[in-house]
Protein backbone atom coordinates (compact mmCIF):
# COMPACT_ATOMS: atom_id res chain seq x y z
CA UNK A 1 0.00 0.00 0.00
CA UNK A 2 1.37 3.54 -0.64
CA UNK A 3 2.01 6.03 1.88
CA UNK A 4 -0.87 8.64 2.41
CA UNK A 5 -0.07 12.08 1.85
CA UNK A 6 0.64 14.04 5.46
CA UNK A 7 0.90 17.69 4.89
CA UNK A 8 2.53 19.61 7.92
CA UNK A 9 2.49 23.15 8.22
CA UNK A 10 3.20 25.63 10.39
CA UNK A 11 2.43 29.61 11.32
CA UNK A 12 5.36 32.49 11.80
CA UNK A 13 6.80 31.72 15.91
CA UNK A 14 6.21 27.42 15.62
CA UNK A 15 9.45 25.39 15.15
CA UNK A 16 8.96 21.96 15.54
CA UNK A 17 11.83 19.77 15.98
CA UNK A 18 12.83 16.63 13.99
CA UNK A 19 11.08 14.47 16.79
CA UNK A 20 8.11 15.93 16.37
CA UNK A 21 8.01 16.09 12.58
CA UNK A 22 8.64 12.11 12.49
CA UNK A 23 6.17 12.15 15.54
CA UNK A 24 3.76 13.91 13.58
CA UNK A 25 3.89 11.86 10.37
CA UNK A 26 4.23 8.60 11.61
CA UNK A 27 1.36 8.60 13.72
CA UNK A 28 -0.81 10.16 11.08
CA UNK A 29 0.35 7.65 8.60
CA UNK A 30 -0.57 5.13 11.20
CA UNK A 31 -4.80 6.79 11.06
CA UNK A 32 -4.93 6.80 7.73
CA UNK A 33 -3.94 3.48 7.18
CA UNK A 34 -6.77 2.34 9.78
CA UNK A 35 -9.06 4.39 8.21
CA UNK A 36 -8.90 2.35 4.74
CA UNK A 37 -9.28 3.10 1.35
CA UNK A 38 -11.61 5.73 2.15
CA UNK A 39 -8.64 7.84 3.38
CA UNK A 40 -7.41 10.28 1.46
CA UNK A 41 -4.73 12.56 3.27
CA UNK A 42 -4.23 15.16 6.42
CA UNK A 43 -3.21 18.09 6.85
CA UNK A 44 -1.75 19.29 10.20
CA UNK A 45 -1.30 23.06 10.84
CA UNK A 46 0.29 24.49 14.25
CA UNK A 47 -0.63 27.91 15.27
CA UNK A 48 1.25 29.79 18.24
CA UNK A 49 -1.72 32.14 19.65
CA UNK A 50 0.20 34.43 21.92
CA UNK A 51 2.97 35.03 19.93
CA UNK A 52 6.23 35.40 22.78
CA UNK A 53 3.77 35.94 25.76
CA UNK A 54 3.52 32.11 26.48
CA UNK A 55 0.89 30.39 28.03
CA UNK A 56 -1.03 27.58 26.25
CA UNK A 57 -1.72 29.04 23.16
CA UNK A 58 -0.12 26.33 20.49
CA UNK A 59 -3.26 25.56 18.35
CA UNK A 60 -3.52 22.37 16.34
CA UNK A 61 -5.77 21.52 13.44
CA UNK A 62 -6.09 18.52 11.78
CA UNK A 63 -7.95 17.93 9.12
CA UNK A 64 -8.28 14.25 6.93
CA UNK A 65 -9.84 13.90 3.94
CA UNK A 66 -12.21 10.91 3.06
CA UNK A 67 -13.26 10.33 -0.41
CA UNK A 68 -16.76 10.59 -0.70
CA UNK A 69 -17.25 11.95 2.34
CA UNK A 70 -16.99 15.01 4.44
CA UNK A 71 -13.67 16.25 5.73
CA UNK A 72 -12.77 15.64 9.22
CA UNK A 73 -11.60 18.88 10.95
CA UNK A 74 -10.35 19.03 14.84
CA UNK A 75 -8.64 21.21 17.05
CA UNK A 76 -6.59 21.22 20.20
CA UNK A 77 -4.64 23.50 22.57
CA UNK A 78 -1.66 22.85 24.24
CA UNK A 79 1.15 24.59 25.95
CA UNK A 80 3.56 22.56 23.21
CA UNK A 81 3.19 21.57 19.65
CA UNK A 82 3.37 17.82 20.55
CA UNK A 83 0.86 18.18 23.42
CA UNK A 84 -2.06 20.07 21.27
CA UNK A 85 -1.32 17.42 17.78
CA UNK A 86 -1.76 14.55 20.14
CA UNK A 87 -5.44 16.05 21.59
CA UNK A 88 -6.61 17.05 17.89
CA UNK A 89 -5.17 13.87 16.27
CA UNK A 90 -6.90 11.57 19.14
CA UNK A 91 -10.37 13.54 18.41
CA UNK A 92 -9.72 13.58 14.75
CA UNK A 93 -9.35 9.80 14.49
CA UNK A 94 -12.48 9.07 16.62
CA UNK A 95 -14.31 11.33 14.79
CA UNK A 96 -13.28 9.54 11.04
CA UNK A 97 -14.01 6.38 12.49
CA UNK A 98 -18.03 7.61 13.45
CA UNK A 99 -18.27 9.04 9.96
CA UNK A 100 -17.26 5.81 7.96
CA UNK A 101 -19.71 3.95 10.87
CA UNK A 102 -22.27 5.76 9.52
CA UNK A 103 -21.27 6.30 6.05
CA UNK A 104 -21.57 1.79 6.46
CA UNK A 105 -24.81 2.10 8.52
CA UNK A 106 -26.70 4.12 5.63
CA UNK A 107 -25.59 2.07 2.82
CA UNK A 108 -26.70 -1.34 4.82
CA UNK A 109 -30.35 0.07 5.49
CA UNK A 110 -30.37 0.85 1.77
CA UNK A 111 -29.64 -2.45 0.58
Amino acid sequence: MATKRVNLRTSKGIELDTDTREHVDERMQRQLKKLGDRAMRATVRFEDLNGPRGGVDTVCRVKVVLAGLHSIVTEARGSEPREAFDLAAGRAQRAAVRLLEAARSVRRRAV
